[in-house]
C-alpha cells in the first residue's frame, strides 16, 4: 500500500511521483489508476478526493487499465505529494503537482522525476501561477 501521513482529521494518502513515468498514460489516468490499483478506492470516493466528476474518473480508470494494466507501480526514486493538493478545481492535475513541487524543488529534478521535458514543467507550472493570481484579483 501507498504511505499516508496523518491530517488531524484522518489519512492522507502520498503519492509518489513515479506514477507519472509511464508516458503510456496521462497524469489523470496514472492518478486514477493508483488509487484504485494501490489504495483500492472506488470511484465515487477516487472523484471526490481529487475533484472530479465520477464519470471522468471511471473513464479514466477504465481507458488507463486497458492501455497499460500495470502502469502504475511505482518504482525507482520519487517523491511523495499529498492527494489533496490536486482538488483546486481550475487547475489541472500536472499544474497541481508541479506547482506543489516547486515549492522545493528545480525545475530540472522535477522534470526528471515526472518524465516530462523541463518545458512542459516549467508551462505547467507558469499557468498555475497564473491562475492563482488571477483567482486572488
Amino acid at each position: 500500500m501507498g504511505d499516508t501521513s496523518d491530517s488531524g482529521i484522518g489519512k492522507e494518502i502520498l503519492v509518489p511521483t513515479a506514477i507519472f513515468r509511464n508516458r503510456k498514460l496521462n497524469v489523470l489516468k496514472a492518478l486514477v489508476t493508483f488509487l484504485r490499483e494501490q489504495h483500492r478506492l472506488g470511484f465515487s470516493e477516487i472523484a471526490r478526493l481529487i475533484r472530479r466528476d465520477p464519470r471522468n474518473v471511471w473513464a479514466a480508470y477504465h481507458l488507463g487499465i486497458e492501455r497499460d494494466p500495470d502502469a502504475v507501480v511505482p518504482e525507482g526514486d520519487s517523491l511523495f505529494f499529498p492527494v489533496s493538493i490536486v482538488r483546486e478545481d481550475d487547475l489541472s492535475i500536472l499544474e497541481s503537482v508541479v506547482a506543489h513541487l516547486r515549492e522545493h524543488r528545480g525545475n530540472a529534478e522535477i522534470a526528471r522525476l515526472l518524465s516530462r521535458d523541463p518545458r512542459t514543467t516549467d508551462t505547467a507550472y507558469r499557468r498555475a501561477k497564473e491562475k492563482r493570481l488571477r483567482r486572488v484579483a
